[in-house]
């Protein structure tokens, strides 16, 4: 329980820089309002922007899914077609499997060394903490984290929130109205 409550510390304090962050960025992309006030109004007219959300899809079935319901079945429906699941029982193995890996020991240095090569231009993870974050305070977080990784190896369980994930659809090319990149050819 420790562990947890250290973890919401150190996350509550990256929120709170990275807010910083973000005033500190918008202060200084917006500039002197008395000397030039065009950085202000090119940032309001920003922020006001109507973002284009999904536009209505083509299901597989040839219906238009119009709702954000509808166009979250309807990816969903394609993600899953094209998801594959391995059937383990189907791997020949030449050796019997074995249950239990033992010594795996996780340390520190070695998590600071696998946060300080984070890509930091990635996406946010779901909870909001910027690879750049993780790659710049490695030498600050890679105790506690190396600490709860291997508390997770030790018993055999990870957090619950590691199963989740923020699917986001791209467009990449063809029709912005179906979902496939197939175009269901």
């Amino acid at each position: 329980m420790r562990l947890k409550r250290k973890w919401q510390e150190l996350r509550c304090k990256i929120n709170k820089e990275i807010e910083l962050a973000h005033n500190n960025y918008v202060n200084n992309l917006i500039g002197d309002l008395k000397q030039d006030s065009k950085p202000f109004w090119k940032y309001i007219k920003n922020q006001k922007a109507d973002k284009q959300g999904i536009p209505p899809l083509k299901t597989h079935d040839k219906k238009t899914a119009d709702t954000d319901q509808q166009k979250a079945e309807a990816l969903n429906t394609q993600f899953t077609s094209v998801y594959t699941e391995t059937e383990y029982e189907s791997i020949p193995y030449k050796t019997p499997p074995v249950d239990k890996i033992i010594n795996i020991i996780v340390t520190t240095k070695g998590v600071e060394k696998i946060l300080k090569n984070i890509n930091a231009s990635k996406a946010m993870s779901p909870d909001g903490i910027h690879p750049r974050v993780l790659k710049e305070l490695a030498p600050n977080i890679s105790e506690v984290m190396a600490h709860f990784f291997q508390q997770c190896i030790n018993r055999g369980t990870i957090p619950d929130e590691w199963k989740i994930a923020n699917i986001c659809p791209l467009f990449k090319k063809n029709d912005r109205t179906i979902p496939s990149t197939d175009q269901f050819h």
